[in-house]
């Protein structure tokens, strides 16, 4: 059995080579989708893996905070991946990501465990998320996939904003999903080929586009919510095995990680750690680096 690493990438071109290089073995192929806003700084890195059988590059969508473009990315993703027989277990990872444990760790974790699925997932609404528990985020429009509304100093922002608050005035309302229940949490999972296949069948009907276009931060509710209601709701698990510190100011991201968050991260046990950036981790990434060298030998 391979492993899938699907990556999805929009800036640090040559920290996404390091992440590359930590994940390519025998046993695993890789599968990065670059943001075509960003394709040309990628360029270089896409020429180098030209001849590399098992690393493979994609540019379809255009992804804006907030928008339908991530997922987009994802599922394109799942279901080239997917058309390799080899792959049995997927991997949801974004370029500013770095593999904590060794890979071969990992590699037979998730073997030895296939038939379980890892998510983060809660049932909506939920207390630790503003706007009606999170519901808010599909039960009106958002113009995110058209305008970037998500820097509060541009005038995108101002129209994102009162064409939401017209739409509470006037009583508007998006239809519903077709789920039973709604779940939401992290964009970012680990998941066995039945469930990536589910995924992909979900994704091949135009229909559930449609009830997605417009969300807000679809990506935090749309997986969740297809495999919680799935028959495969029983394998999973509510753990991903990836560190993310949200402890932030910035509610809206995760913060950047550094050296001094070296020894959380490890008692984490955790295969990934998120958000790196090559600048400030620098010290993170080398520590990490050294540490995963020493087990290894």
């Amino acid at each position: 059995m391979k492993q899938a690493f699907l990556i999805c990438a929009y800036n640090f071109p040559e920290y996404l080579e390091r992440l590359i290089g930590s994940l390519d073995s025998e046993r695993s192929n890789i599968y990065v989708h670059i943001d075509r806003k960003h394709e040309s700084e990628f360029a270089d890195t896409v020429r180098k893996y030209r001849d590399v059988g098992n690393v493979h590059f994609f540019s379809v969508s255009r992804n804006n905070y907030g928008g339908i473009g991530i997922v987009r990315s994802i599922a394109f993703l799942l279901g080239e991946s997917l058309k390799c027989s080899d792959n049995g277990y997927f991997h949801v990872i974004s370029g500013q990501d770095l593999l904590v444990r060794p890979l071969d760790e990992l590699l037979d974790f998730f073997e030895a465990g296939r038939e379980k699925n890892h998510l983060i997932f809660f049932e909506l609404p939920y207390s630790k998320w503003t706007g009606n528990g999170g519901l808010d985020r599909f039960n009106y429009y958002y113009l995110n996939d058209i305008l970037n509304c998500h820097d509060s100093r541009k005038l995108n922002y101002c129209l994102g904003r009162l064409f939401f608050k017209v739409q509470k005035f006037l009583g508007i309302r998006r239809k519903g999903l077709p789920f039973d229940k709604l779940y939401g949490g992290s964009a970012w999972f680990s998941v066995n080929r039945d469930a990536a296949a589910l995924l992909d069948v979900f994704f091949s009907i135009e229909e559930n586009w449609a009830c997605i276009r417009h969300t807000y931060i679809p990506d935090e509710f749309i997986f969740h919510s297809v495999l919680c209601n799935s028959p495969l709701a029983s394998t999973l698990v509510n753990d991903t095995y990836r560190y993310i510190d949200w402890t932030s100011l910035k509610i809206s991201h995760p913060k950047t990680l550094q050296v001094e968050d070296f020894e959380k991260i490890v008692a984490s046990g955790s295969f990934f750690a998120r958000k790196i950036e090559p600048g400030k981790s620098r010290e993170l990434i080398a520590k990490v680096e050294r540490m995963n060298t020493n087990r290894r030998s």
